[in-house]
């Protein structure tokens, strides 16, 4: 009985990894939790305006954590800054100048959208070879890193291809 108890008292006195994401609440990730009041993303045209509401109020911290792509943020922290989360943020918000921030606004006012059930891109008109990615995961769309593959052309109807 004592041992079970004692197991008990330290089960309950061990930290805790963090808050815990509640029922339909995403976990937070390196450390900042998920604001979907503030930053929706539950379609690639609010992704798209959260990932300029986080520059223009920046919180870079945000976007890389919970707008960008989880699997593209997690392979360069690990294998490119060496668990180094604020290196990823640094150079996340070195690559988003005023240019790439007022091209990221004109694909959202201006652009031609594709959705597909879990990937969407948006192209503009006259500008060839660029367009902005995003995948859905687990309920919410994120911004993929532009060298995610592209999404498979669509068949036409009564071919194979």
């Amino acid at each position: 009985m004592r041992v079970g108890i004692a197991m008990l008292l330290g089960l309950a006195l061990l930290p805790s990894p963090g808050p815990a994401a509640g029922p339909g609440k995403p976990a937070a990730r390196y450390g900042v939790a998920a604001d979907l009041d503030a930053y929706p993303q539950s379609t690639p045209k609010q992704a798209l305006a959260s990932t300029l509401k986080a520059v223009a109020t920046k919180r870079f911290d945000y976007l890389v954590a919970q707008l960008a792509g989880p699997t593209f943020v997690d392979d360069r922290v690990k294998n490119v800054y060496a668990g180094k989360f604020a290196e990823q943020v640094e150079d996340t918000t070195a690559r988003l100048d005023s240019v790439a921030v007022k091209q990221l606004a004109r694909f959202l006012k201006d652009g031609e959208w594709a959705v597909k059930k879990d990937e969407a891109l948006v192209r503009l008109k006259g500008v060839p070879g660029r367009v902005v990615r995003f995948r859905l995961r687990e309920g919410r769309w994120y911004l993929e890193h532009p060298s995610a593959p592209p999404m498979a052309p669509k068949k036409k109807e009564g071919t194979d291809a």
